[in-house]
């Protein structure tokens, strides 16, 4: 959820309005956009949050002057959550396989990738490779499926026009092709051209 005007916080109200627990949050990544409202989000019990771990570069050897305060809150809210006995997996201390499944109830949730450091970052600037450690998930449920991959990267914007680079390729060449098959695919970087 976006740091300003607070949609997804007030989507869990609209939603669950009971302030009934979750079962599950995954955070694809570390940018504000995706994790502003989540300290809102954590008043309500979560069983397991599922995140990269990875502490944004402004946010390392004390720089708080460089951390976005999105993130401090978060990080934060997360730690708090584990304190009142939340899971939360870290993928900086706890790597998933991919094809991990999360069941819940008839939903299935399948982890295909996400990292703490992405594996290759040649010909990535700094804020791409922020996108590309993006948790991707396939969620399955009814006969149908969701394909999420959060900010994944397909090709870096100086690179060459190549669709497939970066997480995405990854993806390509690592996972079953049935993972990857899906009937909504969210477009990864909010639809952007990379």
């Amino acid at each position: 959820g976006h740091w300003n005007g607070g949609q997804c916080a007030k989507a869990m109200e609209t939603m669950l309005p009971d302030a009934a627990g979750l079962s599950l949050i995954v955070l694809t990544h570390n940018d504000s956009d995706h994790l502003g409202d989540l300290p809102e989000i954590l008043q309500r019990d979560v069983d397991t949050i599922l995140w990269t771990g990875r502490v944004p570069p402004g946010c390392r050897r004390g720089a708080a002057s460089g951390c976005p305060r999105p993130y401090q809150a978060a990080a934060k809210a997360v730690g708090n959550a584990a304190r009142r006995g939340t899971t939360v997996i870290n993928l900086k201390t706890t790597p998933l396989q991919s094809g991990q499944v999360f069941e819940l109830g008839d939903v299935e949730i399948m982890f295909l990738g996400g990292w703490n450091e992405f594996p290759d970052v040649t010909g990535l600037s700094p804020a791409e490779r922020e996108n590309a450690i993006s948790i991707m998930t396939r969620i399955s449920y009814g006969g149908s499926s969701v394909l999420v991959t959060g900010d994944a990267i397909g090709r870096p914007l100086d690179g060459a026009d190549d669709p497939c680079d970066a997480s995405e390729a990854w993806a390509v060449q690592h996972l079953d092709p049935d993972w990857l098959s899906a009937d909504v695919l969210i477009a990864s970087h909010h639809g952007g051209d990379n």
